[in-house]
């Protein structure tokens, strides 16, 4: 298991995991990264985006 203070790596672990399985329980601190890696893959998205794709 990474490390959890790579956290780019342990996130990419944890993206791996969460697709391999139909269910998981995140613990605290699993499910707060999981919150802002979407946090910031929307923003992500909404920045880069055009408008003629929405």
């Amino acid at each position: 298991m990474t490390n959890i203070t790579d956290e780019p790596a342990y996130l990419i672990e944890l993206a791996e995991v969460l697709e391999a399985s139909e269910e998981t329980t995140l613990g605290p601190t699993d499910a707060h990264l999981a919150a802002v890696a979407l946090l910031h893959y929307a923003a992500f998205l909404d920045a880069n985006t055009p408008m003629s794709a929405l």
